[in-house]
């Protein structure tokens, strides 16, 4: 059997460990369970409305013009002519509705390749930090 007393500080350094790991398995059991619901329920298409709303323009109508009495000379009897009665026509007119636009994942975060250097970085200063932190114990 081994004797665990020389081990203390590995065995929180153990511990940490596993939590991240535990945390790591855990967001993408959770990335994985999004996307897999998100291809269950499958896209929402959205779809474009254009409603025609008719506006009537207003027009006068002709009216008839009054005429002068007839008088006993006449041998024609002048008569009332119908005014052609203009309807209203509807013109169509577009409102404008909002256009969905089809974007991919904003662009947030780090590009890739400042995201390696950064992470090589940070594993560099874990890797000089670890060998620093043994040296001084010989």
């Amino acid at each position: 059997m081994r004797d665990w007393a020389g081990f203390g500080q590995n065995r929180v350094f153990t511990m940490i460990a596993l939590g991240l790991v535990g945390l790591l398995i855990l967001g993408l059991l959770g990335i994985g369970g999004l996307i897999f619901f998100t291809k269950l329920r499958g896209l929402a298409t959205p779809t474009v409305v254009a409603e025609l709303t008719p506006t009537a323009t207003p027009t006068k109508a002709r009216t008839a013009t009054p005429t002068k009495a007839p008088t006993a000379t006449s041998t024609k009897v002048p008569t009332a002519t119908p005014a052609p009665v203009v309807t209203p026509s509807p013109t169509p007119v577009v409102t404008p509705t909002s256009t969905p636009t089809e974007e991919g994942v904003p662009e947030t975060g780090w590009p890739p390749l400042e995201g390696a250097l950064v992470g090589s970085f940070l594993a560099i200063l874990i890797l000089v930090s670890r060998r620093l932190r043994f040296a001084g114990r010989s």
